[in-house]
């Protein structure tokens, strides 16, 4: 079924609205009216495409952690060493709208933090699903990810290269004998 190319350019519309408002304001400042006003549509029109401004924000965190999670191919996924260099890559070209979308301090840090964890956990299970109910991998993955995402931040004032590749060393340590056995998966 093809998507009537009003609908596309509606939804394109509240969504660079969200992001223009949300460059100036938290989330939990941005009305309906106020983003109608800026969009050029009336609050029913919104209400049709979204529940919500918190549906309408979620949505766009999702999108943009899967289109960076979508550059890393099932190839690339067997080496964790190319996972890191493939999402900081992504994220790295996003990373104005990573700003834009995750600008409430800590909060939003660690917001972002479980969100990508999540995606990449989901990722893994994908071809490791024997690993979903592994408590122990689980909780390497959990530190590898957080303290590899919290360290990208803490030190992206030096060179990209050279610290991407001091995270992805710590993700395969954190993960040891965990990142083979997922290679091997494959």
């Amino acid at each position: 079924m093809a998507t009537d190319l009003r609908v596309i350019k509606t939804e394109r519309s509240i969504q660079d609205a969200f992001i223009k408002l949300r460059a100036q304001k938290p989330t939990s400042r941005i009305t309906v009216k106020e983003l109608c006003e800026t969009a050029l549509i009336n609050k029913a029109t919104f209400y049709l495409h979204y529940k919500d401004i918190y549906e309408l924000s979620d949505m766009l965190e999702n999108k943009l952690i899967t289109d960076c999670l979508a550059t890393i191919s099932d190839e690339d996924a067997a080496s964790l060493e190319k996972v890191v260099f493939d999402f900081a890559k992504a994220f790295s070209s996003q990373s104005k709208l990573f700003h834009i979308l995750f600008s409430d301090g800590d909060r939003d840090a660690d917001k972002l933090a479980g969100k990508v964890t999540e995606f990449v956990r989901e990722r893994v299970f994908a071809f490791a699903p024997h690993r979903r109910d592994d408590l122990g991998f689980n909780i390497r993955l959990t530190a590898a990810v957080y303290g590899g995402f919290h360290a990208f931040f803490a030190y992206k004032h030096i060179e990209r290269p050279v610290e991407i590749a001091h995270i992805a060393d710590f993700v395969q340590r954190t993960l040891g004998s965990d990142a083979q056995s997922l290679r091997s998966q494959q």
